[in-house]
């Protein structure tokens, strides 16, 4: 059985993006805070 916890390293790869924690980091501070009007599958990134 698969676990249903997949750590952020696993996600930025699989959509192609720099996985290391600089780039998670840089990341993440670039695109935050997101309005909590924004559904986050209708972020703009």
């Amino acid at each position: 059985m698969e676990s249903p916890n997949h750590p952020l390293k696993e996600l930025f790869s699989q959509l192609g993006l720099a996985s290391d924690i600089f780039s998670i980091n840089e990341f993440i501070g670039a695109h935050s805070p997101l309005a909590n009007s924004i559904l986050l599958s209708e972020a703009p990134f």
